[in-house]
């Protein structure tokens, strides 16, 4: 009789040992866990563990990485909070941080890379470093798959955009200058006053026509660096690639 998953930490074990499990022993492994909670009166867990993808293969090396090579992993999701913070200083014109941490997150991702195609040729199957490449890159920078692959329980490939760039970035709130009405004014106080007021009247104006303005420059910007940065990833992922297969190349004795 199958034994019955009563308490939560008991099901984060099992829901670890099925996303260790190879893609073609996963749906078995997956229904009968689904199962197996059903019998314990735990209907809601059983209806979301049935709901679980099948991972690809590419997927299920990235998620073993996490297992094998938890540090490295760990170095990976730091560099890409750097990464982040580097992108938010080449707004204001920091452009040397930007490089660096590209850098080292290429470094670490191309390591990384190279461990997940030696895990599909360890367990038979050819290697996508393209894809792994592009799943490990965007889970860095991504606030909820960058928890998921530290847990190495990714369900879904994905794929580096330049929009994660300005994500969690804090932008300031416009502040209304507070107006203080006097009371019984004169009529000389009365007078001055509505002078002022046409004065800030025109202040204001001009201010509107100059934040729009500079709105329009800094969506101009952002534009062009998010395009520059999904640029940026989809180069990485080609000199990746091509890096790897220049190390097979150059080492072919150390190809699995």
């Amino acid at each position: 009789m199958p034994k019955p998953l009563a308490v939560v930490p008991e099901l984060e074990a099992e829901l670890d040992d099925l996303y260790a499990t190879p893609p073609a022993s996963f749906t078995t492994a997956r229904n009968d866990l689904a199962q197996r909670l059903k019998q314990a009166g735990q209907v809601d867990a059983a209806a979301r563990v049935k709901q679980l993808r099948k991972p690809t293969v590419a997927l299920w090396a990235v998620n073993q990485l996490a297992r094998r090579h938890p540090d490295e992993v760990r170095a990976l999701l730091d560099a890409g909070d750097r990464l982040r913070v580097a992108q938010q200083a080449a707004l204001r014109g920091e452009s040397q941080e930007l490089r660096e941490a590209t850098a080292e997150e290429r470094k670490l991702l191309r390591g990384l890379t190279q461990r997940g195609e030696e895990l599909l040729h360890e367990a038979g199957h050819s290697a996508d470093t393209r894809r792994i490449a592009a799943t490990l890159q965007a889970a860095a920078v991504d606030q909820t798959a960058r928890q998921l692959l530290e847990q190495g329980r990714l369900s879904e490939e994905l794929e580096a955009t330049g929009f994660g760039a300005f994500a969690g970035m804090e932008i300031p709130s416009e502040s209304k200058p507070e107006e203080k009405t006097p009371k019984a004014p004169s009529p000389a106080v009365q007078r001055r006053r509505q002078e002022r007021l046409r004065k800030l009247r025109e202040d204001v104006a001009k201010a509107k026509r100059d934040a729009t303005k500079a709105e329009r420059a800094t969506a101009r910007a952002e534009a062009a660096l998010a395009e520059a940065r999904q640029k940026a990833a989809q180069a990485n992922e080609s000199l990746v690639h091509a890096e790897v297969e220049l190390e097979k190349a150059e080492n072919p004795a150390t190809r699995p």
